[in-house]
């Protein structure tokens, strides 16, 4: 339990896992377009906008393109264990993550 702003990591990884039993753990090759995913150790859902072509920069693999449940927008390497991880989710889910009072995208 939290007492002056002390966690208890025992508590805090056995609700950690407790939650992570709402995900199915369904292995995906890669992302794809327009595809919606969670990864549920980090708080993060993301949305895939689009994947490039082979990078110039990025060893001449494709890269993938996305935006987070808070406006960020990044990029990502396709990589072999690119998905590692991340749970596919509904376009709902991804949807009912995005509130008013989220903090501001990230710069930089």
């Amino acid at each position: 339990m939290k007492q002056n702003n002390v966690i208890n990591l025992s508590d805090y990884r056995e609700e950690k896992e407790e939650s992570l039993k709402d995900f199915s753990p369904i292995e995906f090759p890669a992302f794809e377009v327009d595809g919606y995913y969670t990864y549920p150790t980090l708080g993060i859902k993301m949305h895939c906008i689009l994947i490039t072509e082979n990078s110039h920069i990025h060893n001449n693999e494709p890269v993938c393109i996305m935006e987070d449940q808070f406006g960020n927008i990044f990029a990502a390497e396709m990589e072999e264990d690119s998905t590692a991880g991340w749970f596919i989710i509904k376009k709902e889910d991804f949807l009912n993550s995005i509130t008013n009072d989220s903090p501001p995208p990230r710069v930089g």
